[in-house]
């Protein structure tokens, strides 16, 4: 049974990566200060044509600029905008670290950075951050220089006990996380093969005395999960594939479908929409909606990311009310 949660109707998400520090920093940039960019950020999500209600919005406390944070904030509440903070990439790394020595994860990284999210909201009269979205991705997460932990040539879970310390780990830090985010609510990002999808088995773990999937164990713990069912819409059966693969995480409980739009890496090969578009990517917003809209667990739908190329105004992406 997933988390109990009062879930929001149908919404769109937007991730804000790169482009976040320089909204929050207090620097001014080419002429160009924190507040304009958050203006642009705030008229592209209330375009019609984009209608995003909730950001999941990078935040590293080292560089961020309280005030224009702050200001930030209040305009996305202004426009009925939810902000969602997520950790630099590098806190899976800080997290992960321990393991080279069979030492036990650093949850105390992860927490620390909840903890300055409750001490910024709680310092305010305005409304703060709705919640975190803690997109650490245990099977990527690698020491400094090193390459990830997880076993890739394993099956899944079903034959390495590194990739079940991990996965235990993970559940772990959940269990942490969750004990201390008070009134915030809190959602992963996860991909869709946690599951095992067409072979759960090989994903199947026994925590807290009950046997279920990895994915399913993860759902128990959160709000909500952010699945990447990241697809090529060219690809041959890519769509059917999105749907099969997600199916299962929304029948247990609420999730949220994304989409992948930023570049390819250097090899070509990855499962995004760069080339394809926005066109493609609404496409695939209504095969979703078509297919999983009566269900309440389906929460809608989330692009990764802001302006790459979501928004930058490249050929075949509309930069919309900027």
């Amino acid at each position: 049974m997933a988390a109990l949660w009062a879930a929001p109707a149908f919404s769109r998400s937007l991730y804000v990566w790169r482009p976040a520090a320089a909204m929050t920093d207090g620097r001014v940039r080419d002429g160009v200060t924190d507040f304009e960019e958050q203006k642009r950020l705030i008229r592209f999500c209330t375009d019609s044509a984009v209608a995003v209600d909730r950001l999941y919005f990078l935040l590293d406390p080292k560089d961020v600029d309280t005030g224009s944070l702050s200001t930030l904030l209040r305009q996305a509440n202004e426009a009925g905008i939810q902000v969602y903070a997520v950790p630099r990439g590098s806190i899976q790394e800080d997290w992960i670290r321990p393991f080279r020595t069979r030492q036990p994860a650093d949850h105390q990284v992860v927490l620390d950075w909840v903890s300055w999210i409750h001490r910024f909201n709680d310092g305010r009269t305005e409304p703060g951050f709705t919640g975190i979205n803690l997109d650490i991705e245990p099977h990527r997460a690698s020491p400094v220089g090193g390459k990830p932990l997880w076993k890739k040539k394993r099956k899944g879970l079903s034959d390495s006990k590194t990739n079940k310390r991990i996965a235990r780990a993970y559940l772990d830090l959940l269990d942490r996380v969750s004990s201390a985010k008070k009134k915030l609510t809190l959602a992963v990002t996860i991909p869709a093969w946690y599951d095992g999808n067409s072979q759960p088995k090989l994903f199947r773990l026994t925590a807290g005395g009950k046997r279920k999937t990895w994915a399913n164990h993860i759902q128990d713990r959160v709000d909500f999960v952010a699945l990447m069912g990241y697809t090529d819409a060219r690809e041959e059966g890519g769509k059917d594939r999105l749907l099969r693969h997600v199916a299962g995480e929304i029948a247990y409980g609420p999730t949220e479908v994304l989409m992948e739009t930023s570049r390819q890496g250097r090899s070509g090969k990855g499962h995004t929409l760069y080339e394809e578009g926005e066109k493609a990517l609404l496409k695939l917003e209504r095969l979703l909606q078509k297919k999983f809209g009566r269900q309440p667990n389906f929460l809608g739908t989330g692009v990764h990311h802001y302006r790459d190329a979501y928004g930058s105004g490249r050929r075949k992406w509309p930069a919309h009310s900027q």
